[in-house]
């Protein structure tokens, strides 16, 4: 009995660790993705995709 709650509780407080990392390295993550958005955004770049350009031939092509 006492080694199955033992381990059991071992293999909570691993979980626990091994979650509690994550979190932190998804906090990381987003953090870094943050300062690059803002670098960018603060520099003058367009995160915008281009209008697609529509020519006579496609819309000809189009109405066929």
């Amino acid at each position: 009995m006492f080694k199955d709650s033992l381990g059991t509780f071992i293999a909570d407080l691993v979980l626990q660790t091994l979650s509690w990392m994550a979190q932190e390295d998804r906090d990381c993550i987003q953090k870094r993705q943050r300062k690059g958005i803002d670098a960018v955004l603060k520099s003058g770049i367009s995160f915008e995709q281009p209008k697609a350009q529509v020519n006579p031939e496609f819309i000809e092509v189009y109405d066929r």
